[in-house]
């Protein structure tokens, strides 16, 4: 368990630094497929289990190779490889030639004695202060993506001399976790940020295997 920690923190703290220096190409956005036995939406709030992140309306379907769930990004974002995430997505600069600003990602990791989104988000947390004494928490609460009890953390942290704004939401399907990272600059408008995480978040969805 220890290595999947130690491989998420270090992850999510340098994906600006590895965004700047990794010059990958950009690859072909992955086009909307048909998928089966998606994970339907509640009609109704679960007592006790946060507020229910609504989906981004429109935008455009990204499918990981082994179709296992879906998520949606902005039109016009578009994704780079990069080996230690699954998914890499990132919005255009606005202007050209600059590092991409706003980017978000997922990493899958097999779980063992992790049995909910809180435990796996409280592991995460935990190891990231004991790495980086920059973080700074605004909010952790659990959250409803679709029918699936999930954990909503957005955090401040340094990243070399940039201070960054942080989302991570953390999901269980079957043995695996899910995380989904967002980052941006810590200056933008942080209400702004969160909504439009917490949209590409509630996009989230999972194939029944």
């Amino acid at each position: 368990m220890k290595r999947w920690i130690a491989v998420y923190v270090i992850l999510i703290l340098s994906l600006l630094t590895l965004l700047a220096a990794c010059g990958e190409e950009p690859r072909p956005r992955l086009d909307p497929r048909t998928l089966p036995t998606i994970t339907p939406t509640p009609v109704t709030p679960v007592p006790g289990q946060g507020e229910y992140l609504m989906p981004l309306q429109g935008g455009q379907t990204v499918v990981p190779d082994d179709g296992r769930y879906t998520f949606v990004v902005p039109t016009g974002w578009y994704s780079i490889d990069v080996s230690i995430a699954e998914e890499f997505w990132v919005e255009p600069p606005a202007v050209a030639g600059e590092d991409p600003q706003i980017t978000v990602n997922i990493v899958r990791e097999n779980l063992s004695g992790i049995e909910n989104p809180r435990q796996y988000a409280e592991i995460g947390q935990k190891h990231g202060a004991e790495m980086y004494s920059s973080i700074v928490t605004i909010s952790s609460a659990p959250v409803r993506v679709g029918d699936r009890p999930a954990w909503r953390w957005l955090f401040t942290a340094n990243v070399g001399a940039k201070g960054t704004l942080f989302y991570q939401l953390f999901i269980i399907d079957g043995r695996q976790g899910f995380v989904l990272t967002g980052s941006a600059p810590a200056t933008g408008d942080e209400r702004a940020l969160q909504a439009l995480f917490d949209s590409i978040a509630g996009s989230l969805q999972f194939v029944r295997g």
